[in-house]
């Protein structure tokens, strides 16, 4: 079949494109004409609506992929650090004492904030240490929501030696922390064994106990190295794992056995 439209003088006409019925139609994200090459294919200068296009299709491509739910959203926060000064400032403080070099008592670390930043009314409510970020965190609605937290959650007072700086928030205060929703919470790193393997078994005692998930730490290394699934969208997940860098003070230090487990463990 031929469409009857010819291309320079003397040429043949062109055979017209027929669909596959057999392939099933694409959507495609088509490249930036103003940006691929310095303007359109073959070196032309960039057309007068070429972004336009450009946005609409990048537009249209998003919706489909919405609609069709291939996009998930995350909401990755690192060093979440509700202990020390802040834990200070929340309903239920506990024991002030540090082991710093310059700084041996928590509530320095507010009365220096104070000194820039004006008085803090403590106590405060859960929700005051993140400010804005609630609210933000509202408007943009991911799909999973995913934190480091970068304290231990203990009423203990065994600091773990070797370390300059220790990180605790009493238990009573943990609404802080739920306060932002988190699907997981990432205890691979090295401030959750800051007050050695009886703080750590609070932590998880105290999240577990607060509804909350948690990755990268456990009683056991089966229990450490189990990936947590967030259930997102028709049918979906997102399994987090989480691992510390070698040089991070983990259990392994402490005397226990930090080598992954034989079988993959199943997602929680």
């Amino acid at each position: 079949m031929l469409d009857g439209s010819r291309g320079p003088a003397g040429s043949r006409p062109r055979p017209a494109q027929q669909p596959d019925r057999h392939r099933s139609p694409r959507r495609v994200l088509v490249p930036d004409p103003v940006r691929s090459h310095g303007g359109r294919r073959g070196g032309e200068p960039a057309r007068a609506g070429d972004a336009q296009r450009y946005a609409l299709s990048r537009e249209s491509s998003y919706r489909w992929h919405m609609a069709s739910g291939a996009v998930v959203t995350l909401f990755l926060c690192g060093d979440v650090m509700l202990g020390r000064g802040v834990d200070q400032i929340l309903d239920r403080p506990g024991d002030p004492a540090l082991r710093e070099d310059y700084v041996t008592d928590a509530r320095s670390y507010v009365r220096m904030a104070e000194s820039v930043n004006g008085p803090i009314p403590a106590p405060v409510p859960p929700s005051w240490p993140w400010g804005e970020a609630l609210r933000l965190l509202e408007t943009a609605a991911p799909d999973a929501r995913i934190v480091n937290l970068e304290t231990s959650v203990t009423r203990g007072d065994a600091f773990a030696p070797g370390k300059a700086v220790h990180y605790r928030m009493h238990p009573a205060n943990v609404p802080a922390l739920t306060v932002a929703r988190p699907d997981v919470c990432v205890l691979a790193n090295n401030h959750v064994l800051d007050f050695g393997r009886a703080g750590l078994e609070e932590t998880l005692d105290t999240l577990e106990g607060a509804g909350l998930r948690t990755a990268g730490a456990g009683r056991s290394a089966e229990e450490a190295y189990r990936p947590v699934a967030v259930p997102v969208g028709a049918g979906g997940r997102v399994l987090v794992l989480a691992l510390g860098a070698g040089t991070c003070f983990h259990p392994g230090r402490l005397g226990g056995d930090r080598r992954p487990p034989r079988r993959r463990p199943r997602p929680r």
